[in-house]
């Protein structure tokens, strides 16, 4: 798992006016321990959002930024589907990660299918097909209509830029009546 830095706006709350501090992808500023800090929500292109405003000690805000921010995926997975064998539903978790070109911006642009198939390779179903930012997913499926035996589902990953690589993986799981 890759960790980043993402783009911050911290305020620093002293005796004279508030400074802002930009950090830059790699960059390492130091602050004192016990200032106080707010970290605002940030959002559009290229940015990392944060649920609200945190406003805190340093070693407070340090903790909320690794939660929630440094846990991007750096790498495609498809995970083997919970439980397998299964009747009549199953779990497919699969993770997208962040742009190698730009981690900055989540994997968006990244069209993502999960597909199911038969032995024969006929498509019995389409989990997924939309553009999907970095993250971990669990898709839920439903075995209703089909009968026992074996199908294989294929995740496919296209970014939108062609410089970047895609992904595609396949497993097997099982569905007994």
């Amino acid at each position: 798992m890759k960790y980043i830095i993402c783009l911050l706006m911290i305020l620093f709350s002293s005796s004279s006016l508030p400074q802002t501090v930009i950090i830059e992808a790699n960059a390492i500023l130091e602050v004192q321990n016990g200032a106080d800090i707010c970290v605002d929500s940030l959002g559009g292109s290229g940015t990392i959002n944060i649920n609200g405003t945190f406003c805190g000690n340093i070693t407070d805000v340090d903790i909320k930024i690794r939660d929630s921010i440094l846990n991007i995926p750096g790498d495609f997975s498809l995970d083997q589907n919970y439980p397998n064998p299964f009747n009549p539903t199953t779990k497919i978790r699969f993770v997208i990660p962040a742009s190698s070109l730009n981690p900055f911006s989540k994997g968006e642009g990244t069209l993502v299918t999960l597909k199911v198939y038969d032995m024969l390779g006929n498509e019995v179903a389409t989990l997924v097909n939309e553009e999907k930012p970095a993250g971990v997913y669990e898709v839920n499926f439903s075995a209703e209509g089909l009968s026992s035996g074996t199908y294989f589902y294929k995740l496919q990953a296209v970014p939108s830029t062609s410089s970047e690589q895609g992904f595609v993986d396949i497993k097997k799981m099982i569905l007994i009546r």
